[in-house]
């Protein structure tokens, strides 16, 4: 498949099942709805750890191997920022979504995934101007 592939579908897949999580309002409560809700998120799961593992390894074919403990330094840097601000941003999303007066809470629900899965494929997009190379 190939690093750079690799790094695509993942970025692809972790993201755009998000989209699915509200269909589990219509599915009846119990065994099938967190059956389906597993599936979700093993998929995201696992898709996430493939991005985020040719990530790296993308990352850590671009410096001299003297260089790499400082690269990898920076970018446990950048991931810890993120991680920080994640829930942040996703508090302030879900809370003026769902709270919101001139959004019924139904929609509300669907603008959080569609805003999340619009996150996410910007993440794909990116991905997209990596030029692949022979692994």
């Amino acid at each position: 498949l190939g690093l750079v592939k690799a790094l695509r579908y993942g970025a692809l897949w972790a993201n755009a099942p998000v989209i699915f999580i509200p269909v589990s309002l219509y599915l009846p409560p119990g065994w099938v709805q967190i059956s389906y809700l597993s599936v979700l998120m093993g998929i995201t799961m696992i898709s996430g750890s493939v991005y985020l593992g040719c990530n790296t390894i993308g990352a850590n074919r671009t410096v001299d191997s003297s260089q790499r403990a400082t690269m990898n330094g920076i970018s446990s840097v950048g991931t810890s920022v993120g991680r920080g601000l994640g829930p942040i941003v996703a508090g302030f999303l879900v809370a003026g979504c769902l709270s919101s007066t001139w959004i019924p809470q139904q929609v509300g629900g669907w603008l959080v995934y569609s805003i999340l899965l619009a996150m996410g494929l910007v993440a794909y997009l990116t991905t997209l101007s990596i030029p692949e190379t022979q692994d």
